[in-house]
């Protein structure tokens, strides 16, 4: 069964959040670039503070591997904003 998985990035724009994925080499539109496997959605939207989002993991190809989405995140996503934004947090 997959999981779901939200983040909540606060202080962050959509812009800021179009600007991390090109980063990473991430079309959240297209669906190119590298991924990380075992991903089967991923949905990123603006709320009043920051943005928002959610993706689903699991593979039946694949065991599931507690926390590897998170790790994927703190390892990618999380410093990509820190650049983006020129901020620790």
């Amino acid at each position: 069964m997959p999981d779901a998985l939200f983040f909540e990035f606060t202080g962050v724009s959509v812009h800021d959040y179009r600007a991390v994925n090109a980063i990473l080499g991430l079309d959240p539109v297209t669906g190119d670039g590298l991924w990380p496997v075992g991903l089967l959605s991923h949905t990123g939207a603006a709320g009043s503070d920051g943005v928002f989002v959610v993706s689903r993991c699991g593979s039946r190809r694949k065991p599931r591997q507690p926390g590897w989405l998170r790790g994927w995140v703190r390892r990618s996503a999380r410093p990509g904003y820190r650049s983006r934004n020129g901020s620790g947090g």
